[in-house]
């Protein structure tokens, strides 16, 4: 939206020489890439300069798609050779862009260049466009192919010679070389075999032995080749053996007699029984039986190298044996999830001919005399150690073995919430999630608070602790608090993980005033006039009992005013509780304040009671009139077109009040800069402005009031800053050095100033009124007078009407300086107190000592030389008694400020400030004169001073 302080103008936009709409909202829509630019606002009336203003916008877009430059996509090149510069570009904006490539390659910049080839540039190089602020990204490549060789040839194998039976499958072969780009041929005793690197030759036949050559070539380099033997075994073709088929069952220990095994093949076949660990040369002898000796033994006739074809005699020997031990088909300890279904848990064993079974709990009754233990459905109950008994059920054999299974049941955590209700004048309280479940080792995630009656709170980031402690406690922390515990463990029948558990803790809390909103330092004001009767209603909420209200005096003790008048009745109100607001049961204080005197005007202290504790609500009943200078009017930050100010609203003098702000580039000739309405009045509230559409590297002067329907305030103290240069601008050597020389002349100057203007506020104490103070909630006096200004014959009237029109200088002092300098730094308020700034505040108050406000006063002690020597000034007395001073002055009529140095050097005298109670409060540099140099001793011009 377009805004202009204009009546009667005209508002349009245009981009370029076009025109977009002629109203004063620009509504673009959905943004695309091409409304990308310059916007730009005129607002126009008839017979009046034609206003313009741009906007600049830029669309983030893309990165849509990648190219490269050139576009080749595929590079061959020999080790030493250079690659030819690379450029990545996207369409996008913001755009970074960012190269991978073989290796630790990788390159931030937009193009890259290969220089000098090596084995390790070999591969693919990627370049990635980012748009940083949509995290969007676009890929493109190229590949590098780096030829070489060859240096060396092998095979995949470590052999020179294979020897291989017929008919088997010959493993492929492949020569290898370190090379790229090389071409491999095979050649089988001297002729050409195959032109691939790899030697396949199937299944081998007795032809395909031979003498095999690989050689590896490449175009401009020299071969090389290297030589693989084949060798094919085949044979017997014949083989016999003599059966002996005999079935044997014997006890694990007896002995078995050896039997005996033959065979004719050719070449010499070897004999063996398998397994072979009991034969020897065709001979089976077992000897002790044991379980291991129980099984199928054949006799195998086989050539040494490969058997064609074998006879063979099978003896079945079967060995009663175990159980050696019972074996689970489950892991112990046993885990399952209370509510799951528990598979059927076998115990087995290595024996023959069979094992009976049976299970006995850890009490030894046999809960299950055979088959396997099934539990069905697990509860917490079944948990437990349960025992496997096996028994071989041979006559001729008789044996048992037994093991042990534990059964872990896990069940999600029973919990609850353990808690003691507390008052808001405890520290803290204290809630524990206590919980009980299987496994023990618990996550704990965020607290929930909900309010009784009401939704949800808050929810209380603290995850991983089962206690909670709450700290700065209030009415707001009662509800109930639950806490969520999981130990993995899955609850049945339902799918949750995370159990819950409530308690409700109540903080017991003096009333609380809701309505109506108090100013930040604690106090309400109300306004009226002499006559009036004023009525107010204060919302009180209170958690514990009804609520009593009394008015109190300065003791603490009950007061009896028969102006004011306090009565309390229910009603409903709405209550904030952690951010959200909910319909509760309250209290409204009908308050009557009577103005029938002066001294109505005052401090009324009302006690708010309830059956815990009292909360005082402090209202102040000021009369109605203009309002009140504006507080801690300062500077936060100063810009090259614009200075942000900031200010704390005063007693609006029971209107609502309108804040003035003005500027001046000679702190004579003022401009009223903009109005701001005050938003909810008589809070103190701090307000923030930006003075903008200034002139960079300027001097200007600002200053503030308030004005409400009665009147106008006092201005505010006046405040300078000078707007910075420009970035680009460059200043000369000469103006750099002289710049450097005054400022660092000014900056020693003011800080001398400020040590002493601090100094006398110190030693004015902490007693005067608060309006000679510049911190929160206090004011300057009165620092203008309604008078004519020397080159303005309009007055400000009783009753303003356009305050924006008041004459901005009204001091009536000619040709003084009237600004109060301060170090514009930004700076945060906590509990709308100002930290951070030294301020050096002049103090112009007026003290009634036989003398009129507003004349002045010629008094010796009074009257000052301005630092450009043209006359003098005369200043109001601050009606402090003082002694005539001589003051260190030189020919130029410069005033010396000797600095106080607390601790000084041994052997040195302390230096000390003259004239700290007869100074000028305000202060002109004159950069042309030149100080006298310092006095060798304290004594030359302090006539016996010595602090």
């Amino acid at each position: 939206m377009c805004q202009a302080d204009c009546n009667g103008c005209s508002f349009s936009w245009s981009s370029g020489q076009t025109t977009i709409v002629n109203t004063d909202v620009l509504n673009l829509m959905a943004l695309s890439v091409n409304e990308a630019g310059q916007y730009t606002c005129m607002a126009s009336r008839t017979g009046a300069t034609t206003r313009e203003k741009t906007l600049s916008i830029k669309v983030i877009h893309g990165p849509s798609s990648g190219s490269l430059d050139p576009t080749d996509t595929h590079y061959t090149v020999e080790i030493g050779e250079t690659l030819a510069t690379v450029t990545c570009s996207a369409s996008c904006w913001p755009c970074s862009y960012m190269w991978t490539g073989p290796g630790p390659f990788s390159s931030s910049e937009q193009t890259i260049s290969l220089q000098g080839a090596t084995k390790a540039s070999d591969g693919r190089y990627t370049c990635t466009a980012t748009n940083g602020r949509t995290s969007t990204v676009s890929s493109t490549y190229f590949d590098v192919n780096v030829v070489y060789g060859p240096e060396s040839i092998t095979f995949n194998i470590t052999l020179t010679t294979i020897r291989q039976r017929e008919g088997s499958l010959f493993l492929p072969v492949e020569c290898q070389s370190d090379c790229k780009g090389c071409t491999f041929t095979w050649n089988k005793d001297g002729a050409p075999f195959t032109s691939t690197a790899i030697l396949d030759l199937t299944t081998l036949q007795k032809s395909e032995a031979g003498v095999y050559s690989c050689t590896a070539s490449r175009t401009g380099a020299q071969s090389m080749d290297k030589q693989l033997v084949v060798q094919v075994i085949y044979g017997p073709d014949l083989a016999a053996v003599l059966p002996a088929n005999t079935l044997y069952a014997l006890n694990d220990g007896s002995t078995m007699d050896s039997v005996v095994c033959s065979s004719d093949c050719f070449p010499a076949c070897s004999l063996m029984w398998l397994p072979s660990s009991s034969s020897y040369q065709g001979n089976l002898s077992l000897g002790v039986l044991h379980k291991e000796s129980a099984g199928l033994y054949i006799c195998v006739a086989s050539n040494p190298e490969w058997s064609e074809k074998s006879v063979n005699v099978t003896i079945t020997v079967q060995v009663r044996y175990g159980p050696e031990s019972a074996i689970l088909n489950v892991s112990s300890p046993f885990t399952v999830t209370e509510g799951e279904t528990i598979q059927s848990i076998g115990c087995t064993s290595d024996c023959w001919p069979v094992c009976g079974q049976k299970w006995m709990n850890a009490a030894n009754v046999t809960i299950q005399s055979s088959g396997t233990l099934s539990l069905e459905r697990a509860t917490r109950d079944n948990a437990g150690s349960y025992v496997c008994i096996l028994e071989n059920t041979a006559v001729e054999y008789t044996k048992k073995a037994e093991t042990s299974l534990i059964l872990i049941v896990e069940y999600p955590p029973d919990v609850h919430v353990q808690t003691t209700n507390t008052t808001s004048d405890d520290t803290s309280a204290v809630l524990e999630c206590i919980a009980n479940g299987v496994p023990n080792s618990y996550t704990y995630t965020n607290w929930k608070q909900e309010w009784p009656g009401f939704n949800l709170a808050r929810v209380i980031p603290k995850s991983g602790y089962s206690t909670l402690r709450l700290t700065n406690l209030s009415y707001e922390y009662s509800g109930i608090y639950t806490c969520s515990v999981s130990n993995g463990v899955v609850q049945y029948p339902t799918t949750e993980t995370v159990m819950e558990a409530s308690a409700y803790l109540f903080v017991k809390d003096a009333p609380v005033v809701l309505f109506p909103q108090i100013s930040h330092d604690g106090v309400f004001v109300v306004s009226g006039k002499l006559g009036d009767t004023l009525s107010l209603q204060v919302k009180i909420y209170s958690n514990y009992g009804s609520v009593v209200a009394k008015l109190k005096d300065s003791g603490n003790n009950t007061s009896e005013n028969t102006s004011i008048a306090i009565d309390v009745f229910e009603t409903s109100v709405e209550l904030p509780v952690m951010g959200h607001v909910r319909n509760d049961s309250g209290f409204i204080l009908n308050i009557t304040i009577t103005i029938e005197e002066a001294d109505d005007f005052t401090f009324y202290p009302v006690s708010i009671e309830n059956d815990f504790k009292a909360t005082l609500l402090d209202i102040e009943v000021k009369a109605e009139g203009p309002p009140e200078t504006p507080l801690d009017f300062s500077i936060e930050e100063v810009m090259q077109n614009s200075i942000a100010i900031s200010w704390f609203g005063n007693f609006n003098g029971g209107f609502k009040q309108t804040f003035a702000i003005q500027t001046s580039k000679d702190d004579v000739s003022w401009h009223n800069f903009t109005l701001f309405a005050e938003v909810v009045p008589n809070t103190k509230q701090q307000y923030n402005q930006n003075v903008d559409k200034l002139e960079p590297t300027t001097k200007y002067y600002l200053r503030m009031y308030a004005f409400n329907k009665l009147g106008v305030s006092e201005h505010t103290y006046t405040l300078q800053a000078t707007t910075p240069a420009p970035l680009d601008s460059t200043p000369s050597p000469a103006a750099m050095i002289g710049g450097l020389a005054g400022g660092i002349s000014a900056v020693l100057i003011l800080v001398i100033v400020g040590v002493v203007l601090l100094a006398r506020r110190r030693l004015k104490g902490e007693k005067q009124d608060d309006v000679n103070r510049l911190t929160r909630g206090q004011r300057l006096r009165k620092l203008f007078s309604k008078r004519t200004d020397g080159d303005d014959e309009e007055t400000l009237p009783d009753e303003v009407e356009n305050p924006m029109y008041v004459g901005a200088d009204d001091m009536g002092v000619p040709g003084t300086a009237q600004t109060l300098y301060a170090v514009p730094q930004k700076r945060k308020h906590q509990g709308g107190a100002p930290t951070g700034d030294i301020y050096a505040v002049v103090d112009k108050k007026t003290k009634n000592q036989g003398k009129t406000s507003g004349q002045k006063n010629t008094s010796e002690q009074d009257i000052y030389e301005n630092s450009d020597g043209v006359g003098t000034s005369g200043y109001q007395s601050t009606g402090r008694k003082t002694s005539t001073i001589k003051k260190n002055v030189n020919q130029d009529g410069l005033i010396y400020a000797d600095l106080v140095f607390p601790n000084p050097p041994k052997g040195q005298k302390k230096l000390v400030i003259h004239g700290l109670d007869d100074m000028t409060e305000y202060a002109e540099v004159d950069l042309t004169k030149k100080a006298d140099p310092l006095p060798d001793s304290d004594e030359e011009h302090t006539n016996g001073n010595t602090e």
